[in-house]
């Protein structure tokens, strides 16, 4: 993991999440990893990471994540064995204690859970709980202070609303998900457009993604200070102001790893995080990479991180000036106005499994409209433009 020298403190000098850290923290050393975790997004100004993991050459990211949200708190971990009750590990076991305390904010927390193992778990710690049924509607969560919430199948808008209802009037919430899996629990649904529970977490900077973590060892240290560039804010922050080039290049692939994830959990549109990533990018340099002048890693990585940021960008939708991104008429190359754009009816034979060739071209900027019958609309199916799915970030 790369080392980065910001202190986690608030702006101004006024302390900061590394004492609200402290706490969740106390006398945990580590905890296990469980399967194949997925990072915690973090974005919003006062969300901070509490264990972190990656290394292998790789920037870091978060297992789980901390902040606020209107008058409660939050905290969430990158997979669902965290709460799934079985709570064999003295350090998963404190760390749970420890977040709900700090999660009722000096209050004995009375906790809630649909899990019976969960109840029983914080039963035997001293604290009331009680196991919850049913949907998350408004006036559910009456009589807890604390919410331990299974997010994965939580895919009911409503109950998204009613639970970051119940945080921001001053509530708790312990969460997970594995957010690379969601596609195959939901039955196929994507978790941008489908995984509800991210809504309510966007107000406090905060969300679960469809990444995974790699991380060699088979338990996460509690030790040390997580790099503070994890957070996007953060790593936009010290992106501004044409400080990117003064930045190590460690740090740089750790900033740009940060919006990058961050980014990958924003809907399509308008947001906050999109106008203030689309506000930082319009202060650096141009990033037009070409066979006369490659974007080196040595040479030219804030223009590289740009790239990188910029892609993001237009996946979303969003790019920064509409259209084509300038680099496409370096390569593939610009289509001519003049050459005719095709309307073609493509049959697909679903018994043959994979991708299946549509012989057209699109050119870099246009509109692609795709029509397909109702019985396929919903079914899993997709359009790829390009026949890559490999990353090169990592190439010279």
């Amino acid at each position: 993991m790369a080392a980065v020298l910001l202190p986690l403190v608030a702006q101004g000098g006024a302390p900061g999440p590394e004492a609200d850290r402290a706490k969740l923290l106390a006398g945990v050393e580590g905890i296990p990893k469980f399967g194949v975790p997925g990072p915690v997004a973090i974005f919003g100004e006062g969300a901070f990471p509490v264990i972190a993991g990656g290394g292998m050459g790789q920037p870091g990211m978060a297992l789980c994540a901390a902040g606020e949200l209107g008058k409660g708190r939050v905290v969430l971990f990158g997979h669902t064995g965290y709460l799934d009750g079985k709570v064999g590990d003295a350090g998963l076991g404190r760390l749970l204690v420890n977040a709900a305390n700090w999660c009722a904010g000096g209050r004995k927390p009375r906790v809630g859970a649909r899990s019976a193992a969960m109840v029983d778990f914080f039963s035997g710690e001293g604290m009331e709980a009680k196991r919850l049924g049913g949907a998350m509607g408004r006036g559910a969560l009456d009589g807890i202070d604390v919410l331990i919430l299974n997010a994965q199948g939580m895919t009911d808008p409503d109950e998204s609303a009613a639970v970051g209802e119940f945080v921001s009037a001053g509530g708790g919430l312990i969460a997970a998900a594995t957010g690379w899996a969601f596609e195959q629990t939901s039955g196929g649904k994507d978790l941008v457009g489908h995984l509800a529970i991210n809504r309510a977490l966007a107000s406090a900077g905060l969300g679960f993604t469809d990444a995974t973590l790699r991380h060699g060892a088979d338990r996460f240290s509690a030790g040390g200070s997580p790099p503070v560039l994890l957070n996007a804010h953060a790593a936009l922050e010290a992106l501004a102001g044409r400080r990117a080039s003064g930045l190590p290049r460690e740090d740089l692939a750790q900033a740009t790893a940060a919006i990058e994830l961050a980014l990958s959990i924003q809907p399509a549109g308008a947001s906050a995080l999109i106008d203030r990533v689309k506000a930082v990018l319009r202060g650096m340099g141009a990033a037009v990479p070409s066979e006369e002048k490659p974007l080196r890693a040595d040479k030219a990585a804030p223009e590289r991180a740009r790239l990188a940021i910029e892609a993001r960008l237009s996946q979303l939708g969003v790019g920064l000036a509409g259209g084509a991104h300038p680099a496409a008429a370096k390569f593939p190359g610009a289509v001519p106005a003049s050459a005719p754009r095709a309307a073609r009816d493509v049959e697909i034979d679903p018994r043959s499994w994979g991708w299946h060739s549509t012989g057209l071209y699109a050119a870099p900027g246009e509109t692609i409209t795709v029509t397909v019958p109702g019985s396929v609309a919903g079914a899993g199916c997709s359009v790829r433009i390009g026949c890559h799915t490999d990353r090169l970030y990592h190439l010279d």
